[in-house]
């Protein structure tokens, strides 16, 4: 079982150097209030000078109200009720659509500076360590958990978490790994640069879940057999315990969302389907085109697989069909960006959507 690098206290600094960011801005929206009110009597005087006519004398300028610190009572008033201090209202955080062009520079990085991560090379070893210092600008901390493979290799996820304000938990996970001699811009690259975009949105944000972002190493087969795969999916399953599991709403794959006309919602059908219908229906109503086909594989072909064959609702999204994956014309010319904006949109809308009522659903609560 790999072990985790980043300790609870770790955790717990991040979170509160996040909530200090949060003060800061909130401080600063006030500061900017206080100077817009300002400014705002300081043109109402100066409209009211320029309308007033020539030659009267000035009378009392329109009044606008603006916050003043009321003066201490004197001795010789009658007493007052003291006047209740209202505590400033935060600003309610900023909404912003899928940032695409973070998702691109984050691939051309990844598949095109890096190029072929084939797992357990140093290839993939760059590849994690771009995205944990991606992910450390945003102000999360990440940690990077080892693990051994068969051939003798060690691989490596990269785990990111963003506390909720309840207690169930909602995994967002896509391998970074590629198929030699494949840089892998759309398998996975696509997935791999969408949940980094979707992590620094989400950052500021208070959901209800707990977000667990993970990049999964090595999810490509390492030799002819077909069940030699998903090692960073399973590892990372094996890792977690049983309140983590029971508490855990959702894990959904993003993997190859850059190409292809088929807008997919995938399971293999032998674990809960309440994540695949939700989700489906949610994008439905939301004017997306996803629809719904099995993955017939008998181990599956992205890393949903181990979550849903241990009973946790999972899922994965992906655009289908590409016939250059696994090949060196998966590049980052190859991608089209159309495609990542809509399954990164679409992510990021249902992640803000799971409130409680909606997770006991899809835990069948």
């Amino acid at each position: 079982m790999p072990e985790q690098t980043a300790d609870a206290s770790t955790r717990l600094a991040a979170r509160i150097a996040r909530e200090a960011a949060r003060r800061k801005k909130q401080q600063r929206a006030l500061v900017l209030t206080a100077i817009a009110l300002c400014l705002a009597v300081a043109v109402g005087v100066g409209v009211w000078l320029s309308l007033r006519p020539s030659g009267t004398a000035p009378s009392a300028p329109p009044v606008v109200a603006v916050p003043t610190q009321t003066a201490e009572p004197t001795a010789s008033l009658e007493p007052t009720a003291a006047p209740v201090a209202e505590e400033p209202t935060a600003p309610a955080p900023v909404i912003d659509p899928f940032d695409t062009e973070a998702a691109r520079k984050h691939v051309q990085v990844l598949a095109g500076d890096i190029g072929v991560r084939e797992g357990g090379t140093e290839g993939e070893r760059k590849g994690a360590a771009y995205i944990s210092a991606e992910l450390e600008k945003m102000g999360y901390a990440p940690s990077t958990v080892k693990f051994s493979l068969p051939n003798g290799r060690t691989s490596q996820n990269v785990i990111a978490e963003l506390p909720g304000t309840g207690s169930r938990r909602v995994i967002l996970g896509g391998h970074y790994d590629t198929k030699k001699p494949s840089p892998g811009a759309n398998d996975n690259t696509s997935g791999s640069a969408a949940l980094l975009a979707i992590a620094a949105e989400l950052k500021d944000e208070p959901l209800p879940p707990t977000i667990v972002f993970v990049w999964f190493g090595t999810e490509e087969m390492i030799d002819s057999n077909k069940d030699h795969h998903h090692y960073g999916s399973r590892a990372y399953l094996k890792s977690m315990t049983a309140a983590e599991k029971s508490a855990t709403a959702a894990m959904l794959s993003v993997d190859m969302i850059g190409y292809g006309p088929e807008f997919r919602v995938r399971t293999m059908g032998k674990g809960p389907q309440t994540l695949q219908k939700d989700l489906l229906a949610f994008g439905k109503a939301n004017g997306y085109s996803a629809t719904y086909m099995k993955d017939p594989s008998k181990y599956g072909y992205s890393d949903h697989e181990p979550f849903e064959l241990a009973g946790i609702p999972a899922a994965w999204i992906e655009w289908r069909d590409d016939p250059v994956y696994h090949t060196a014309k998966d590049i980052p010319s190859h991608v089209d960006w159309e495609k990542v904006r809509q399954a990164g949109q679409l992510t990021l809308d249902y992640v803000r959507a799971l409130d409680e009522p909606r997770m006991d659903v899809l835990l069948g609560k």
